[in-house]
């Protein structure tokens, strides 16, 4: 396994100990660089929880950041602790998505992110696999992966691409015919 450097453009590997370290010292300022607002971000005390299916079973879950533009959710967030593998929240997640998606005429949940600090994945809410993985070492200015991510993300793509959800709703007709 390759050796990580010590540091990104956001934090320290060392501050990263544990769920809420990654939070405060990577999430947060990530969303930042990616040009969201704080009231654009909604944090774990102020979601809603939903009962999330889980094999037979089914548990209140929530994540810990839902991304909103003009009121509206459009990507969620949840991070975990560096030792954490993030592919066992896919579902957790995903499924939190489905459940907010329902409250509305369309689904403007498009996006969830899970990161661990050291691995960061984006998915679509209704994808299994993820469609970009980028590592702690990627989170530098003018690295490809970051700016794809940035690209995928960040605040000015997640809006455009949230109006033109809106839009094409609001401007679809409908033929009903016998």
């Amino acid at each position: 396994m390759p050796l990580l450097p010590l540091k990104n453009d956001f934090c320290a590997i060392s501050d990263l100990t544990n769920e809420a370290s990654v939070e405060a010292w990577f999430i947060t300022p990530l969303l930042g660089a990616l040009g969201y607002a704080k009231k654009e971000i909604a944090l774990k005390t102020s979601i809603q929880e939903f009962k999330i299916g889980k094999g037979h079973k089914s548990i209140l879950y929530k994540p810990d950041y839902i991304l909103q533009i003009e009121g509206i959710p459009c990507a969620i967030i949840d991070a975990k602790a560096p030792n954490e593998p993030i592919e066992r929240w896919e579902h957790q997640c995903s499924s939190y998505c489905l459940e907010l998606n329902k409250l509305y005429d369309y689904n403007p949940v498009m996006l969830f992110i899970i990161s661990n600090g050291i691995k960061t994945s984006v998915y679509r809410w209704d994808l299994k696999s993820s469609i970009l993985t980028i590592d702690f070492s990627d989170f530098v200015k003018g690295n490809l992966s970051y700016n794809n991510l940035t690209n995928l993300i960040g605040r000015d793509t997640i809006k455009k691409e949230s109006s033109d959800l809106r839009n094409d709703l609001e401007n679809s007709s409908f033929i009903l015919e016998k």
